[in-house]
Order: structure tokens, then C-alpha cells, then sequence
């Protein structure tokens, strides 16, 4: 677990020293400053983030069961931003699936963002997960942002033309001494290096991994560690036509990993692979995919469970060699500055037992920023 701790943090170094160079960092920066100072150009107001959504899996594979998921999520929350490299926002997290009484959570928002130049940031506390990290599917399952929405940590960020950086550390379960349950946290980066890009058309390589880590020294649990790692690299090409009925084509291959650090195997495999192609066009305001995968022993902590060769939910679900077509098709409309709706549909056909499984579902989305004070 070290190596894998040294890898990270020295890959981190590689891609974000040379911005954070530019920046100003003094080492009693952890010790608080009581002197008040009075600073120009202050911000202070309201932002507010709402989503309703209903999802419906029609799923019946031995490796996952259907349900369906009705809701909607709030997340109202004040900022306060200092000149031009520093954010802070506090607020709270609301979200109920329908048919349950009362909230089905509410927890605390609170980030604070700095920015040592215009194309890099560092957050600390709530980050922009989820989606937002562009994880490609058997790496990241998308629901999660109805169903685990939220993540708290460490983010480092750099969006520049012909690169795109996004490295982070999601800490999932906080341990204390002698508590009963296993610390879990969850090392990500999803980046992207543009290689062409003319006459629209950009050639893009993509480098992607997550290491979910189970484990920690002062727990009276005697469950044994589980370090398990996917990672993904390929290519995306990318023909754009804006002015043209057809905006957009893309092409992505990926090769996928998995791999077991734990020190005690546990799993079914110990390492796998899948080979991952997509076509994808967006007409209008429509997008369409095509798409197969093969896996061959794959196994991933928050992939989407129909691309894996064993069920989280089934221990006698296991699939060494999986064949999937996937077809999927979205409709997305910007019905005002603020407001937005989206339909999908998504189907899954595992070719080697004749199954198709598919998910259809509309959200609404809407947004605002009041600014409430500026001097």
C-alpha cells in the first residue's frame, strides 16, 4: 500500500508542480490567522443547485436485480469569494427518494477553493465529484450522483486548451481508535492530453484509475485489508461539425485494468481486462452511442455492475468472459438560463446468455446565484 501511496502522490508532483511554483506557500500555513485585514474586491451570496429525477432499471442479469430511483436532491449554500484566487462555501446537502418519510439525508457542504493561476485549483472538503471526474462507466457507475451524490477531500484541478487534470482523494469512512468498522477511502485521477487538434478534428489521450482502499491501524475490526485498483488508457477522436445538424463525433477505445493489492486475496480474480469501443454522435439536441465491451475477469468498486464479472449482491453470480452491446440514447434541452431537462434511455445485451437489460428516466435541473454583497 505504500508503493502505491509514493506512485500517486509522485505522479501528483509530476503533473502540478509546475503550477503551484507560481504560488506563494508558507509553512505555518496550518496554524489559523487571527489578524483581521481589510481586502478589496469581496463577494458574498447565494447559490443553489436542485435536481428531480426518476430512473427506472429494468434490469434482470443474475449480476444486479432492477429498482427504480424517484427523487430530487437540494443543495442551497452561501459564498464568499476574496479577490480572484479564493472561494469559500458553506451550505447543507438535502435528498429524499419518493415514498420515504422525511429526508433521506441531509448533510453539510462546506469547500474551500484556491486558485494559484487561472488554469489551476485546489479544493479542500466537499469536491466536484461524481460526473464531474468524466470516469468512463465500468470505472464509475453515472447514478451514483442520485444515489452517493457527495464526496469530501482533497482535489487538484488544471484545465488548460490540450490538457485536463483531475486528481483527487475522496475520504468515504473517518476511523477513531478501537472503532468497529474499516477506514475507506478512494484515490482517483482522470486526465486527458490533447495530441491533434485542426480543422475540427482532436486526438485525445485518455489516462484514468481509482484505487479503492479498505483498512486502517487503529480499528478493532479484524477484517483484512482490501486494496483494489482500476485504471483505463486509449484514445478519443473527435470530429466536430457546429454548424452542421450532426455536432459532434466521437470515437473512444479504452483498455481497462483491474488489479488486487490486498495483502489477503479475497476476490474472485486477482486481475482482469476489458477491451472497451464506442461510437457516439450528438444530432441536435440528441446524442446516441454505440457501443461493446469485453471483460475478462473484471471486477470494479464503482463501476457499473453490468460490465463486471461478479455481482456485489450474488456471490454465486460470476461470469469470468463477459460480451456486452450497449446502445444508449439522450435527449437534452436548456429550457432556460437555469432550468434543464434531460430523457435517456440505455440498454445493455450480454451476447453470451441472450439477456437484455435496459434503464430509461427524465431529470429537471435548476440552478441560481444571487449575489448579495460586492466591495
Amino acid at each position: 500500500m505504500k508503493k502505491l501511496f509514493l506512485t500517486f502522490f509522485a505522479v501528483l508532483l509530476i503533473f502540478i508542480f509546475p503550477q503551484i511554483i507560481k504560488a506563494q506557500f508558507f509553512s505555518d500555513a496550518a496554524i489559523p490567522d487571527t489578524n483581521i485585514i481589510k481586502i478589496q474586491n469581496q463577494k458574498f451570496g447565494i447559490q443553489f443547485n436542485s435536481l428531480a429525477f426518476f430512473k427506472n432499471n429494468e434490469y434482470f442479469h443474475p449480476l444486479i436485480e432492477g429498482y427504480t430511483l424517484p427523487g430530487f436532491q437540494l443543495q442551497p449554500r452561501l459564498y464568499y469569494s476574496i479577490g480572484e484566487n479564493f472561494d469559500l462555501e458553506a451550505g447543507a446537502h438535502f435528498s429524499q427518494f419518493s415514498g420515504k418519510k422525511g429526508l433521506n439525508s441531509f448533510d453539510p457542504l462546506f469547500r474551500a477553493t484556491y486558485s494559484p493561476s487561472e488554469s489551476f485549483s485546489i479544493l479542500l472538503g466537499w469536491l466536484k465529484g461524481t460526473t464531474s471526474h468524466q470516469l468512463i462507466e465500468p470505472l464509475f457507475q453515472w447514478e451514483k450522483v442520485y444515489t452517493d451524490p457527495l464526496e469530501y477531500g482533497v482535489q487538484f484541478l488544471v484545465n488548460k486548451p490540450n490538457f485536463r487534470f483531475d486528481t483527487w482523494i475522496d475520504w468515504e469512512k473517518y476511523i477513531e481508535l478501537n472503532d468497529p468498522f474499516q477506514e475507506e477511502l478512494t484515490f482517483g485521477t482522470s486526465n486527458k492530453i490533447l495530441i491533434f487538434g485542426k480543422n475540427g478534428f482532436e486526438f485525445w489521450i485518455p489516462v484514468q484509475a481509482t484505487i479503492k482502499h479498505m483498512g486502517g491501524q487503529v480499528t478493532t475490526v479484524g477484517d483484512p485489508l482490501k486494496t483494489l485498483v482500476n485504471w483505463t488508457t486509449g484514445l478519443n477522436l473527435i470530429y466536430n461539425q457546429r454548424e452542421s445538424l450532426i455536432k459532434r463525433i466521437n470515437f473512444d477505445f479504452y483498455y481497462v485494468g483491474f488489479n488486487d493489492f490486498s495483502p489477503q486475496k479475497i476476490q474472485a480474480f486477482k486481475n482482469g481486462y476489458g477491451l472497451y469501443p464506442v461510437l457516439s454522435a450528438n444530432i441536435s439536441a440528441f446524442q446516441a452511442s454505440l457501443g461493446y465491451w469485453y471483460g475478462h475477469h473484471f471486477i470494479s468498486s464503482k463501476g457499473e455492475p453490468l460490465f463486471q464479472s461478479v455481482s456485489a449482491t450474488n456471490p454465486l453470480a460470476i461470469y469470468p468472459n463477459r460480451e456486452v452491446v450497449t446502445f444508449k440514447t439522450s435527449f437534452y434541452k436548456q429550457i432556460f438560463k437555469n432550468v434543464s431537462f434531460a430523457a435517456y434511455f440505455e440498454s445493455y445485451l450480454d451476447t453470451k446468455i441472450k439477456q437484455m437489460d435496459y434503464s430509461y428516466g427524465i431529470s429537471m435541473s435548476v440552478s441560481g446565484d444571487i449575489l448579495l454583497k460586492q466591495k
